[in-house]
């Protein structure tokens, strides 16, 4: 079986820009200097790290879809997948950790707007208190500026709204609104596991 080959990269920054110790000795016969031996001291030139030994991936393989390690931590175990090139020095451990966070964040209150935007803070309330999710068709109220109107149908609704409602259909709480009837059935479905509500009237969506 034929072995794999492969391409050496700085450990820190995934770069190909690295260089070895070496040591290199006359050769009369081809009269040119041959390498003779690699010490274990590697240095990259694009980040500037100084290692024992390289990290290895297939050759051909992008370093963008290499996990980096540093200091014997993955700090793209939680998916960051880049390349030396994104930042000058390259990508480090800590920066790294520090966007991961970030991101996380972000998605974090991405998910808070999209299924409790009409909640105080986007914070899900207490689902103890309702018996079923519901969602309705919803125009703002041409008479009143500020004020929607509710249980519209579909031809006259201009948003939908996802509710959780107590065990009467006209009391209960907007949970969150959508541009379009298929994702507030979405986000109603999402709700409902989420709550471990029942979906009911006068939703057409089924639990």
């Amino acid at each position: 079986m034929t072995e794999q080959q492969k391409t050496p990269i700085c450990p820190h920054c995934g770069s190909h820009d690295i260089v070895f110790d070496a040591a290199a000795r006359w050769s009369d016969e081809k009269q040119e200097w041959e390498l003779s031996s690699t010490h274990d001291n590697t240095t990259c030139d694009d980040c500037g790290s100084e290692f024992d030994a390289p990290d290895w991936i297939k050759r051909g393989q992008d370093p963008s879809i290499y996990v980096f390690d540093a200091s014997g931590h993955g700090y793209l175990e939680a998916g960051w997948w880049v390349r030396a090139a994104d930042a000058p020095g390259g990508l480090i451990g800590p920066l790294i950790a520090e966007e991961n966070a970030e991101v996380e964040q972000t998605r974090l209150m991405d998910r808070r707007n999209r299924l409790f935007n009409c909640c105080t803070n986007c914070l899900p309330p207490d689902w103890s208190q309702f018996s079923f999710i519901t969602i309705g068709g919803c125009k703002d109220d041409p008479d009143d500026p500020g004020h929607t109107l509710g249980l519209c149908s579909d031809e006259e609704a201009e948003f939908w709204t996802v509710y959780a409602r107590h065990k009467e259909p006209d009391s209960g709480e907007a949970i969150t609104d959508c541009k379009t009837k298929a994702e507030a059935e979405a986000v109603a479905a999402e709700l409902s596991k989420l709550s471990a509500l029942p979906i009911g009237w006068p939703s057409a969506v089924e639990a």
